[in-house]
């Protein structure tokens, strides 16, 4: 089983930056939902480190027990194996660039995904920036200012996943539902009851935007679509609902979809997570030194190339 590294954005409400929630989830050393003894759920650290943020997202599951293959010249079996008190569990690592908050996120399959990630962060980051809100509203004097303040804070946790063209189609295709798509057209063509009137000579290109309805067929129909775009539009964007009910938001880039693969047995060999020591299975985490020197390597111009105010 492979385990790869791909690149993400993070977009978040203007009020409430990336950076401070993720400053509130470093003071509590951890965010943890539906975590018991026998209860599956998922826990989030994270640590800053120079100019990144760096981070684990565990999920644990409800399984006490899996199946051993074993194989010998003339018949195999299966043998069960118990985990007695004990539970399988999941691990992610992240990284986030401080000034872009766009990042890299380690994945491999049956673990937990960017959007399963966002999903369980959204609901801490709203009830913090909801605090804020409040309270910068009710510093306001006026409706007007208020009404600003609210649309300061209006924005949740958002990620997008960013993907080479030879990968996008196929991302598409695994969506179980597709919200919207975003894409600029290249070079604009001229037409008759044109709106821009006389400044259709002057127009380069123009941004469609494009929502859907719940429809069988969708999904290939928006695919089909994609696949003949990907060479002749930019800014090609889709978003929709992955078979587990979680956003998904894709975003063309011609540039690195998966900047490194490796193997699952050899990160385990090296792997050390403790709760009794989070700080150290972060900084001393060789899952997160490699992806710190992919980000300041392979993928350091995509990473550093857009500033936002944090």
């Amino acid at each position: 089983m492979k385990v790869k590294i791909f690149a993400f954005e993070t977009d978040y409400s203007e009020g409430y930056t990336l950076n401070e929630f993720f400053e509130f989830v470093e003071k509590r050393q951890t965010v943890e939902v539906n975590q018991t003894d026998h209860a599956p759920g998922h826990i989030v650290a994270v640590q800053r480190k120079g100019d990144y943020w760096v981070g684990l997202f565990v999920t644990v599951k409800d399984q006490k027990a899996f199946m051993r293959f074993r194989r010998t010249q003339k018949h195999f079996a299966l043998i069960p194996e118990k985990l007695g008190d004990d539970v399988i569990a999941e691990f992610n690592h992240f990284v986030v660039n401080t000034n872009t908050s766009k990042g890299l996120y380690q994945w491999y399959h049956q673990s937990g995904g960017v959007a399963g990630l966002t999903s369980f962060l959204k609901t801490y980051y709203n009830q913090e920036r909801d605090k804020k809100k409040q309270a910068a509203m009710d510093a306001k004097s006026t409706d007007a200012d208020k009404a600003k303040e609210k649309q300061r804070y209006g924005m949740t946790l958002r990620t997008t996943l960013l993907c080479r063209n030879e990968n996008f189609e196929g991302r598409v295709r695994s969506l179980a539902h597709i919200k919207n798509m975003e894409f600029t057209v290249k070079t604009y063509q001229e037409e008759k009851s044109d709106r821009y009137g006389p400044l259709s000579r002057f127009v380069k290109g123009k941004k469609e935007i494009v929502t859907f309805e719940k429809k069988v067929g969708l999904v290939t129909s928006v695919a089909n679509f994609v696949k003949d775009q990907v060479n002749k539009a930019k800014n090609l964007r889709v978003e929709g609902v992955d078979e587990d009910g979680h956003d998904q938001i894709y975003k063309l880039l011609n540039d690195h979809d998966v900047f490194e693969e490796t193997d699952y047995e050899s990160i385990l060999d090296n792997l050390k997570i403790d709760s009794s020591d989070l700080k150290a299975a972060l900084s001393d985490s060789v899952v997160i030194t490699r992806m710190l020197e992919v980000a300041e390597d392979k993928a350091k111009k995509l990473l550093t190339g857009r500033t936002r105010k944090t």
